[in-house]
């Protein structure tokens, strides 16, 4: 008898092991330690050194916290702290401002994710208990989705998308062209969901019915692998049978301050003019290759302040005589205009003329307040060209892309300078999002930063094109004529959409007791 029971004792040890993990799992003792082992291993997954496939898992520990939660307050307190840690990468540039405007920019980045986990609680329980994970991604991606929109916030719209971003370099970034980096996060957040569904009915269920519960989310896994897969498979490659273009990027790689400072010394000015010029001489075909359809500069490239009225710019002949040696360029510089007010803009050097094109459209929040804002991406006048420009932040908003599609656009200029971040990650985290637009678009991407790294993205994404960096360089390349237009761009963000009323049926389903109550007890409680 006592030989059978110590023969017995390991599976006994072995049971109560699985049954102090299963109980872990459905009612975790230290939620918050969850809710920050999601935002570190979000942080891992979405910085451009980390491990992308983690966001396929990060958020499973938030969300098992998330689903326990006992009260309203509770589970806004857990989705905040899981947020920060997307919140403190994908608001790092405002670290440039100060310590405490990116205190600031944090937590308030991170406010929509406590909202979400406040009213996905309050709706996940009156659900069946498998549903409720689903319901807390499809919060997380409402967080991302509403403040993002320009249409609700205005100047304060805040793109928080840095899960869709992770996958910038792996085969899911395809799913973009379908609807946007959302259609990225969805996949990302339903797979996470799925994956602690799974989790929990291995551990807390019988061997037998154990497989029979995690047979509907790992069907859900497989379709989404199947998404990713024929994504991943269908992407058309940009073809070069038809017109093409020769376009460069010039990376000047120069200090912000000896800008500001040519600025006020016109002796300076001319000699950095002269330094463009000779950077562009491969752009103009001097070395045998033939000139370029358009050239991109970076953002602020012209060393000094560009003053226009009615619509032509006031220049001396020396500056003149520098232009002339460019190729059609698009060139960042700041803007003062007849009536003294200032911008950051884009112009356009035709061959003859310097044109005041365009100013900013999204200005950054704080940073740039009293700058004038521009109204539209306007399309280049050159023949056989209309290329779209856009300015640093401008980037980050997908639907401001699209219009520019919309309208025939046939390549995304983007004028940037991360040198005020060149010590973090601001810059690839800002290629990154610039290769998004690309894939969404169907449309060619040129990158042109001040202190790098710069590229050439085709309309599928591939980098044609690319430098480091901290080196002063040309990038050039032939492009076609892109994709043809994506589904996005053709029936736009309809994965926003349909993550917007599958949490409003879910909603309606809580508050209608669909799920089913009696005496005010919610049945999942009673099915648990």
């Amino acid at each position: 008898m006592t030989r059978a029971l110590r023969t017995q004792a390991p599976f006994r040890a072995g049971a109560q092991r699985s049954a102090g993990v299963a109980a872990g799992l459905a009612a975790p003792r230290a939620p918050w330690l969850l809710a920050l082992l999601s935002a570190a291993l979000v942080v891992l997954a979405g910085r451009p050194w980390g491990v992308p496939v983690l966001a396929w898992f990060a958020l499973v520990p938030a969300f098992a916290a998330l689903t326990a939660a006992r009260a309203w307050w509770a589970a806004a307190s857990l989705a905040l702290l899981a947020s920060l840690g997307p919140a403190s990468v994908a608001y790092e540039p405002a670290a440039a401002i100060g310590a405490g405007w990116y205190l600031l920019a944090v937590l308030l980045g991170a406010l929509p994710f406590a909202a979400a986990g406040a009213a996905g609680w309050a709706v996940a329980r009156r659900l069946p208990v498998g549903l409720r994970p689903v319901t807390f991604a499809l919060s997380w991606a409402l967080a991302e989705l509403l403040p993002a929109q320009p249409a609700l916030l205005g100047a304060y719209a805040l793109p928080l998308n840095l899960l869709g971003y992770s996958q910038a370099e792996q085969p899911a970034a395809h799913l973009a062209r379908f609807s946007s980096v959302t259609a990225v996060s969805l996949a990302l957040l339903l797979a996470n969901a799925l994956w602690l569904q799974v989790g929990r009915a291995l551990l807390t269920q019988r061997a037998g019915r154990a497989a029979r519960a995690a047979a509907l989310p790992l069907a859900g896994l497989l379709l989404l692998a199947l998404a990713v897969a024929a994504a991943w498979l269908t992407a058309p490659a940009p073809s070069l049978a038809g017109p093409t273009l020769e376009v460069a990027v010039a990376q000047p790689n120069r200090p912000t301050a000896l800008l500001a400072v040519a600025q006020e010394v016109p002796p300076l000015r001319h000699t950095l003019l002269a330094d463009m010029a000779a950077l562009a001489a491969p752009a103009t075909g001097a070395d045998g290759g033939g000139p370029v359809d358009l050239l991109v500069w970076p953002e602020a490239a012209w060393p000094g302040v560009v003053r226009s009225a009615g619509g032509v710019t006031e220049l001396d002949a020396a500056d003149l005589a520098a232009l002339a040696a460019l190729p059609p360029s698009l060139v960042g510089a700041a803007g003062r205009t007849a009536d003294g007010a200032s911008s950051n803009s884009a112009f356009l050097w035709t061959g003859v003329e310097l044109l005041p094109f365009y100013d900013k459209l999204h200005l950054v929040p704080v940073a740039e307040a009293g700058l004038k804002r521009g109204t539209h991406l306007p399309l280049t006048p050159l023949p056989g060209l209309a290329a779209a420009p856009s300015i640093c932040y401008d980037v980050l908003f997908p639907a401001t892309v699209r219009g520019a599609a919309l309208r025939g656009a046939d390549l995304i200029a983007v004028l940037t300078d991360d040198a005020f971040a060149a010590r973090g990650d601001v810059p690839r985290q800002h290629l990154r999002v610039a290769r998004f637009r690309a894939v969404e678009s169907g449309l060619p991407v040129a990158f042109a930063s001040n202190t790098g790294p710069s590229a050439i993205f085709d309309g599928a994404g591939r980098v044609l094109a690319a430098s480091e960096a901290g080196e002063a360089a040309l990038l050039r390349a032939t492009l076609g004529s892109g994709t043809g237009p994506t589904p996005y761009v053709r029936y736009g963000d309809w994965a926003g959409a349909l993550a917007c009323l599958a949490a409003g049926l879910l909603a309606l389903a809580a508050a209608r007791g669909v799920a089913g109550t009696k005496g005010g007890a919610p049945s999942s409680q009673r099915s648990a």
